[in-house]
């Protein structure tokens, strides 16, 4: 079967293919994407107490320190020639860099029912979010419900038994006010999500200055 390739391309950068079986019906391809800051790889090697520590307690399933990041909005699956107009927009984003603290260590949505651990961020990041969230305004993708609160997830809870439970509890007071580095935000990044049974799979689309 005749299949043509045709690559879709922002500033000379391979975003995807879509592939287009006998020249006449597009097949449409979805990537998971969303837009986020990311940590240096010299901070994320700080990490490697906490994230040990964390992966001692069964049922939690712990991030790979190179997964580790700050999500500003989740896009969801877009189709890859959305893509382009979803760059575009967000080149309209305007702000200044920053710099972010990393401290503390909590859980969503409450410390009775765990769910998310995360390291808790300082920084302007509700600025960017906003900036983000004008910039895609129109374009269909949902805002955000619930208030905005920057942070990086190091952990999600798949299940927990009483022993866990109380281990998780001297895990949050270990942990609670400390203090991991700080960075200076320059950019922000759109990034791809490929989910496999041994985790997601990251890839930056595009990154945007902050000036």
């Amino acid at each position: 079967m005749f299949i043509k390739h045709t690559a879709i391309l922002k500033k000379g950068r391979l975003l995807d293919i879509v592939s287009v079986p006998f020249g006449n019906k597009e097949v449409i391809i979805l990537i998971r994407t969303f837009v986020a800051v990311d940590i240096p790889e010299k901070l994320k090697k700080g990490f490697e107490d906490i994230l040990s520590d964390l992966n001692a307690i069964k049922g939690i399933k712990v991030v790979h320190p190179s997964n580790i990041h700050v999500t500003l909005k989740f896009l969801g699956d877009v189709k890859t020639s959305r893509i382009p107009d979803v760059i575009e927009r967000l080149d309209e984003v305007k702000a200044s860099p920053f710099m972010c603290r990393i401290e503390m260590v909590g859980v969503f949505p409450s410390s009775s029912r765990p769910r998310i651990i995360w390291l808790g961020l300082g920084g302007q990041f509700d600025n960017l979010h906003l900036q983000v969230e004008h910039a895609l305004d129109g374009m269909g993708f949902k805002k955000d419900k619930h208030e905005y609160i920057s942070h990086a997830t190091i952990g999600r809870v798949k299940f927990l038994k009483g022993e866990q439970k109380e281990k998780l509890k001297n895990f949050l007071q270990e942990y609670g006010d400390k203090y991991f580095g700080e960075f200076e935000v320059t950019s922000f990044k759109l990034k791809k999500s490929t989910l496999t049974p041994e985790g997601p799979i990251y890839e930056t689309l595009h990154e945007f200055s902050l000036q």
